[in-house]
């Protein structure tokens, strides 16, 4: 099954998440087990839990990027297909709308808002960040961040 399947080697975080959905493309049935058969060891100087840089912000636009290409043009079930475009949105929104919010630092969250506000405009001005695939409300949100932030001066 992972025959010809690499990780992509211009990322270096989240290209387990392509990997896996490469993987998940070519299987004929997925089944739910409830035990927990992997698990994440999360250290506190890894790259995912470093400061905020615009290279954590980019490897996540890039993942959705990546992902979103690789699966255009691939024949999927109507479910499949919205579940695909569903999560990538949602991957967008949450770098570049909702994870600053969690942060404390008021001068950190304005540079994140400023990086991000225009990378995301460009993905939805490309067609590939579809806030219509969000939930109603994170889709207002994204509305009111691509009208309203990158009006704010920097």
């Amino acid at each position: 099954m992972i025959k010809d399947i690499s990780f992509p080697e211009n990322i270096a975080i989240g290209e387990d998440v392509v990997y896996i959905y490469k993987i998940m493309y070519r299987t004929k049935k997925i089944a739910y087990v409830p035990e927990r058969l992997y698990y994440y060891r999360d250290r506190s100087g890894s790259a995912v839990n470093t400061s905020l840089s615009e290279k954590i912000i980019m490897n996540n636009f890039m993942v959705a990027e990546l992902i979103l290409k690789e699966f255009k043009d691939k024949e999927m079930s109507c479910l499949s297909r919205k579940y695909v475009n569903k999560r990538m949105a949602y991957r967008f929104f949450k770098f570049a709308v909702t994870e600053p919010i969690h942060s404390e630092n008021g001068e950190r969250k304005k540079k994140w808002y400023v990086y991000t506000w225009p990378l995301l405009k460009k993905f939805k001005d490309a067609g590939i960040y579809k806030p219509q695939h969000l939930s109603l409300k994170n889709s207002i949100r994204s509305w009111l961040f691509l009208n309203f932030t990158g009006r704010q001066k920097s």
